[in-house]
């Protein structure tokens, strides 16, 4: 999502088409997911789809509800490798927490970069933006 000039001498205009460039280059993050790290498992890659991300949050909401109950069945998980972890609730509690806490950093750096002025020439430039392991 490069910009290599913004048309319109108006003001407004450039920092919508600004704005509408940082907004598409966070959704390209999030979708592409991130790296995160759970104790005692190590580092298990995530897509940040939306289907991936409701099942996450599914498999989040599960994982608390055992934590609450005393439950410690494992809960399977398949990460973007295509590889099967068995975690227990905890272990997924802290995957789903990371897997959010990764979402909000990168809406952060967005509305960050929706300040800078002049606009930089690169949205996607990694300066920009949260390193994708968490």
């Amino acid at each position: 999502y490069e910009i290599d000039t913004i048309e319109g001498t108006d003001l407004e205009i450039a920092t919508e088409q600004f704005s509408k460039a940082v907004n598409n280059e966070r959704e390209h993050r999030i979708s592409l997911g991130c790296l995160i790290t759970v104790d005692g498992v190590g580092a298990i890659p995530i897509r940040g789809e939306p289907e991936d991300m409701r099942n996450l949050t599914n498999l989040g909401q599960v994982a608390n509800m055992s934590l609450f109950a005393g439950v410690t069945t494992p809960i399977a998980f398949r990460d973007n490798d295509n590889v099967m972890h068995m975690l227990t609730p905890m272990q997924m509690s802290q995957l789903w927490q990371k897997a959010v806490m990764y979402v909000g950093m990168v809406y952060q750096a967005s509305w960050a970069l929706k300040e800078i002025r002049p606009f930089p020439a690169s949205v996607s430039d990694d300066i920009y933006w949260p390193s994708k392991s968490v």
